[in-house]
C-alpha cells in the first residue's frame, strides 16, 4: 500500500509541475556588447561521435563491411550461405581469415573453393549498401589463385531475395604472382532494390 501511494503522489507532483510551468512567461535577453570571455579568432573545433554508421556507412564512401577482415571478429559482415565451418564442404568452399604479420595488409582471406557453383560470399554492408539505379559504384579487390583452376572472381549487386541489381562484373585472377595486382570493375545498378542491397562474390573455374 506505501508502494502504491508514493507512486500516486509522485505522478500528481509531476503533473502539477508541468501545469505550473506552463502558466510562466519567461523573457530573454542578449547583449551583443558584452559576449563574456574572448575568444581567439584562430581557435575552432568540431565534436563528431561515431555512432549508428555516422562514420562507416555514413560519411566514409566505403560500403562495404570489414573489407579488409581487420575487425575483432575477422569474418564480421562477410556470410557464406551454401558454407558449414562443422562439415566439409564438399559441394561449396570455406573462407578463412589469416593474419600475415604484414603491417600494411594485417589481415588476409583465404578461401577454399570445392565447388564453384555452389560456394558463394556475400558482403552486408552496413545494414545494406543504400545503392541507387543508374550510379556508378567501383568495386577495387587484390586477389590472386594460389592453386586449383579457379580463373575468375564474380560480382554482383544483389537484393534480399537474392535477385540481381546490376549487370554481372567478372575479375580474373592472376596466379602464383609476386605482386598482388588491384583490379577494379564497375558496377551500375539498373534499379531500386525493393530491400536492401548486397555484395556477393562468386568464384568460377570457367574460362571467357
Amino acid at each position: 500500500m506505501k508502494i502504491k501511494t508514493f507512486q500516486n503522489i509522485a505522478f500528481a507532483s509531476l503533473f502539477f509541475s508541468g501545469i505550473f510551468a506552463n502558466a510562466q512567461t519567461n523573457k530573454y535577453v542578449l547583449d551583443f556588447k558584452d559576449t563574456g570571455v574572448k575568444i581567439e579568432p584562430t581557435m575552432y573545433g568540431i565534436f563528431f561521435e561515431d555512432i549508428n554508421f555516422a562514420a562507416d556507412g555514413g560519411l566514409y564512401a566505403e560500403m562495404v563491411k570489414n573489407r579488409s577482415f581487420e575487425f575483432q571478429t575477422p569474418l564480421m559482415g562477410w556470410e557464406q550461405p551454401s558454407s558449414d565451418r562443422h562439415s566439409l564442404n564438399e559441394k561449396s568452399g570455406y573462407a578463412l581469415p589469416i593474419e600475415t604479420g604484414d603491417e600494411k595488409n594485417k589481415n588476409i582471406c583465404r578461401i577454399e573453393v570445392k565447388d564453384d557453383k555452389g560456394y558463394s560470399l556475400i558482403n552486408e554492408g552496413f545494414r545494406g549498401m543504400g545503392i541507387k539505379a543508374n550510379d556508378l559504384y567501383n568495386l577495387s579487390i587484390m586477389a590472386e589463385n594460389r592453386e586449383g583452376n579457379i580463373s575468375k572472381i564474380k560480382f554482383q549487386f544483389i537484393d534480399e531475395k537474392e535477385m540481381r541489381l546490376a549487370k554481372l562484373q567478372s575479375i580474373h585472377l592472376q596466379k602464383n604472382g609476386k605482386n598482388i595486382p588491384r583490379n577494379s570493375k564497375p558496377l551500375k545498378p539498373k534499379r531500386k532494390p525493393n530491400s536492401k542491397s548486397l555484395l556477393k562474390a562468386r568464384e568460377s573455374s570457367m574460362s571467357t
